[in-house]
């Protein structure tokens, strides 16, 4: 048989391979035989389609990338390979004279190389980071470095009363610490924050590398290829709210659970989560291999497992710890298939189950009205009835799209018998107004007693007789508790224009520290096609007389970062309220579906406290 030329798919590795070790020289060549001594050498000398691959140990020092791969070419894309443990580190070791001050309270000098003309210091920088200026001398405001016990971040508190905290003396030179009764600083081996970051690419636009097996850490201003940062304090003065960031867990360290449509108070300071648990495999997927529910601690960041209560799909608490009642929600479908594709065509009801020991126990599974049902988060009115908000594919034959859904309520009353629930209103667009229609609704109760729903829309390019409209926000507003709703607008600001969004997730709710209305969603500066970009993720009130957005109460909760790709997604979070009137919102770095994710870059899990105004 004459055997036709071989022509392979696509290209073997095209590339060269470096070597860098701990014990190298960077004159030698880079061979496995003779490897570089830094990775930044290294990284001098790439191309596209180069690997570098580094041996066991920690490697503190700044990569400059020069070169970069291509987007539309897989085999351009540069490598750095862990050959076993590698830790990337934008920190430096931290070995100073301690000075007891207190009870658990240590001061040392920060090191004197921080103050040379030109060296980079971040505990000379505002921990505002959208005002970078360096901080006056005297000045009140927090800094933005970091310390690090045995690993363990400190949290930054103005006066270091709370143990593993640490703050920084007026002038900026001298740090104190408070550690746990019977500890001293000798205990630990510390680390502090030394550069801006561990990668620092020379082009614009997004970096085409993968990381594979290190960890990159300790960056203070992290991009998407530095890891993440451990522990970020935001002020914005103009509208009087703060953002703590804390990150929680990766999402490439083997198993990891990630939170997953739920998020509620069980009062005490403790809440109630469902988590997907995923298992890395060989070949580097992850699969998802179980739901999980835990009660999260947040002044511990610890959680608990919960392994009394069986999950099922679409799981959903919702808690009101006031009445001590708590509502497990889940979806059952007659057949196997994904609840969220309203395309399947496979039917599906949702039933719920009370507690009123915390989850310890449950009544029997109740069916809740209607089937083919998404529901979100139920809340309770002034005069007791829980309304709880649902989507439902409304599309009929002959429409252009499989999936055009609906919203509506359905409304509880408690009975001696428990809980009965009822139809409410809904609420529908058409097809010119929104592609795929209202989506994803929450709800919150004025003051003045009517209910707010936003809601979810997508784009529709324009055509002949059609001039478009673009993704956004829509909402609206039932003055009968809940019975009816009155046709869908879209959001506007209070000077008149709309609230630019992408089809994409959204909250709203009436804070119960300062009784204002505020919403939780992506905005863009331009007109959106459908469900990107989520690039910027923000809390602004809405005012409940005009029910507009307050463009001046905007705050960022996150941003892209440069070397991001364009569809990075902030989206698709949970949130609460703590007893004590903040926002906690948990939320993992993703990429849209269409996004070439690669390796390497931040996808873990951040836990963001917003601290809201006062009345």
């Amino acid at each position: 048989m004459k055997i036709r030329e071989f022509l392979p798919v696509s290209p073997s590795h095209l590339g060269r391979t470096f070597y860098v070790s701990t014990t190298g020289d960077d004159c030698a060549p880079g061979t496995a035989e003779r490897p570089f001594r830094s990775v930044n050498h290294a990284a001098s000398q790439l191309q596209p389609a180069d690997t570098v691959v580094i041996r066991e140990g920690v490697y503190r020092e700044a990569v400059h990338l020069k070169a970069n791969g291509h987007p539309y070419f897989p085999e351009s894309i540069i490598r750095f390979q862990a050959e076993e443990k590698v830790w990337l580190r934008a920190s430096d070791e931290f070995a100073p004279v301690w000075q007891e001050e207190g009870e658990c309270v240590f001061s040392a000098d920060l090191p004197v190389s921080l103050f040379q003309e030109g060296v980079y210091n971040p505990f000379a920088l505002s921990l505002d980071l959208n005002r970078s200026e360096k901080v006056r001398p005297g000045s009140a405001e927090a800094v933005r470095g970091l310390l690090w016990a045995d690993g363990r971040v400190l949290e930054y508190a103005a006066e270091s009363r709370r143990d593993f905290s640490f703050s920084v003396s007026e002038d900026g030179r001298r740090i104190f610490v408070k550690l746990p009764g019977g500890c001293v600083p000798s205990d630990f081996e510390w680390e502090i924050s030394a550069r801006a970051k561990v990668f620092y690419p020379v082009f614009s636009g997004p970096m085409i590398y993968e990381t594979r097996g290190i960890a990159v850490e300790h960056a203070v201003e992290p991009g998407a290829f530095d890891g993440f940062r451990d522990y970020t304090l935001r002020r914005f003065p103009d509208t009087g709210m703060t953002v703590e960031k804390r990150r929680l867990m990766g999402r490439v360290t083997g198993d990891y659970s990630m939170p997953f449509l739920s998020l509620t108070s069980l009062g005490h300071g403790r809440y109630l989560t469902s988590m997907t648990q995923y298992r890395k495999t060989d070949d580097l997927s992850m699969n998802s291999s179980g739901v999980r529910v835990v009660r999260f601690t947040p002044e511990t960041m610890s959680f608990e497992e919960m392994p009394n209560i069986v999950t099922r799909k679409f799981s959903q608490f919702h808690s009101f710890p006031e009445q001590n009642l708590l509502f497990h929600s889940w979806i059952e479908m007659d057949s196997e298939g994904d609840p969220l594709a309203f395309v399947s065509g496979k039917p599906w009801k949702a039933l719920y189950a009370e507690s009123r020991d915390g989850g310890e126990s449950w009544t029997a599974p109740s069916l809740l009205p209607g089937s083919e049902r998404l529901f979100f988060t139920m809340i309770e009115l002034q005069d007791g009835t829980f309304l709880w908000p649902y989507s439902i594919n409304e599309n009929t034959e002959g429409q252009e799209s499989s999936w055009h859904s609906g919203v509506g309520v359905v409304l509880g009353r408690r009975t001696d018998e428990g809980i009965r629930w009822e139809q409410g209103g809904t609420a529908s667009v058409s097809p010119a107004e929104s592609s795929h229609g209202l989506d994803e609704p929450h709800a919150a109760q004025l003051a003045d007693g009517r209910v707010m729903m936003l809601l979810r829309t997508g784009a529709r390019l324009p055509d002949d007789g059609h001039p478009g409209v673009t993704s956004g926000k829509m909402f609206t507003i039932s003055a009968d508790g809940g019975k009816s709703w009155t046709r869908p607008t879209f959001l506007k600001y209070d000077d008149g224009h709309t609230v630019l969004c992408p089809r994409s997730y959204q909250d709203i709710f009436q804070s119960r520290k300062n009784n204002r209305l505020y919403a939780v969603l992506n905005i863009s500066d331009f007109p959106c096609p459908n469900c990107d970009p989520r690039t910027r993720l923000f809390i602004g009130e809405i005012d409940q007389k005009t029910l507009c957005l307050i463009r001046s109460s905007l705050t960022p909760i996150e941003r892209k970062h440069a070397e991001h790709h364009e569809l990075v997604r902030f989206s698709n979070w949970n949130q609460a309220e703590t007893p004590d009137g903040k926002l906690m919102l948990f939320m993992t770095i993703h990429a849209s579906e269409y996004c070439p994710i690669r390796h390497g870059w931040d996808k873990s899990l951040y836990c963001y406290t917003i601290t809201l105004p006062d009345r």
